[in-house]
């Protein structure tokens, strides 16, 4: 994988279907994403040029890098953070790891939820994360400022804005 910066997003699941891939991806149907928006199903956070990143999966919050990736299977957005930005975003997710923060079921229920039920209530236990809402708090040290708080943006959200952005 090339041209990687620190701070960029990758989103990946256009190919998996397991349960929780397929729940995420129902979810977004019914919030009403297009076809190509709710394709994906998870995110990671690109920390280094060298291809590691963070993400939070069942696991918890962990380190990872570009060679687990599937070929295909995933998309590379760059987010335009700076390098004074990336230190902030370092330092939260030097934190978060420290604090080994959980995978936030909780809140993918929560979102569950909230997708049937098109409400604006969510629900989040603190101290864990989910892929996407990992992704959105570390980027607002960069100054994002997102549609809906960062625990309730989904995949198909994350597309959707920065599709907006390159188009």
């Amino acid at each position: 994988m090339t041209d990687l910066r620190p701070g960029d997003l990758i989103l990946t699941g256009a190919k998996s279907q397991g349960v929780i891939s397929q729940a995420i991806k129902l979810g977004q149907r019914i919030r009403g994403f297009s076809k190509d928006e709710r394709q994906w199903s998870h995110c990671y956070l690109v920390l280094d040029a060298d291809g590691t990143m963070i993400e939070a999966a069942k696991k918890g919050v962990r380190i990872t890098h570009t060679d687990h990736l599937h070929e295909g299977d995933w998309r590379h957005f760059s987010t335009g953070v700076n390098d004074a930005d990336m230190k902030q975003i370092q330092t939260f997710c030097d934190a978060v790891l420290e604090a080994k923060w959980k995978y936030g079921f909780w809140t993918f229920a929560g979102l569950g939820i909230y997708c049937l039920t098109g409400g604006q209530l969510c629900i989040q236990k603190a101290g864990t994360a989910i892929c996407s809402g990992l992704f959105c708090d570390a980027l607002t040290r960069a100054g994002y400022v997102w549609e809906r708080p960062p625990y309730a943006m989904m995949p198909a959200d994350l597309h959707r804005h920065f599709i907006s952005k390159t188009a």
